[in-house]
Parts: C-alpha cells; structure tokens; sequence
C-alpha cells in the first residue's frame, strides 16, 4: 500500500454522562450513525483536523487526547464496498471543553441531527 493516494481520516470518541456523542445521518446507504470527524487537510496536524472537524460537525471543543485505534480500508482486498478510494482513520479519546453538542447552521451533506448513546 506504500505509495499509493491514501485518504487520512480522524475520528473522536466522545463519552459524556455516560453517553457516546454519534452524528446522525440519511444518505444513500440509509439512516446510520458515524462517530464525528473527517479528513486531515493538507498541512493540517492530526489533533487540529480532528478539533475543526469535531467543532464543525457538532459546534463543540474538545481536548484530543490518546488514540484509541487505527483501521484501514484497502479497496482490492475488501471487494470495494465503500469506494476504490484507500483509507486510514485514527481514533482518539476526547473530551468536551467547551460548548453544547448542536447541529450546525450548515451541517455536512446528509447530516441530519447528533445523539447521545449509552
């Protein structure tokens, strides 16, 4: 997979009051629920994409903190289900600093609401 075009996402886990924060969304592949993040910009550190993409998806602030766990999607040993595009997605532990989690003025295409779920 070394030198071939790979989408870098994060991706944060956020407990509150025993609640994990999910966006909800409607789009081709039905009603599900990601857990807020996206996709590093170029000369964009880690914890800073996460922190934009968390605040832009949910209107909060967050402290990144330890990464969880790495997956990956490799299209030609996977069959291709989401895409021909390669990916790697980071997962970090973070917590809520500032703000209430609301959907945005302008959220994501297909983003419908969040919710918290125990």
């Amino acid at each position: 997979m070394l030198g071939q075009n790979i989408r870098v996402g994060v991706s944060a886990a956020i407990v509150q009051d025993g609640a994990l924060l999910l966006v909800a969304f409607d789009d081709a592949n039905g009603y599900h629920y990601n857990l807020p993040g996206g996709g590093i910009e170029s000369g964009e550190s880690v914890q800073a994409a996460l922190a934009r993409e968390v605040h832009e998806e949910t209107g909060v602030a967050v402290a990144v903190g330890h990464l969880l766990c790495a997956w990956e999607y490799v299209p030609t040993a996977d069959y291709a289900p989401y895409g021909t595009q390669a990916k790697l997605n980071l997962l970090f532990a973070c917590t809520l600093t500032a703000g209430i989690p609301a959907l945005p003025t302008t959220p994501d295409a297909h983003q419908i609401g969040l919710i918290g779920c125990r």
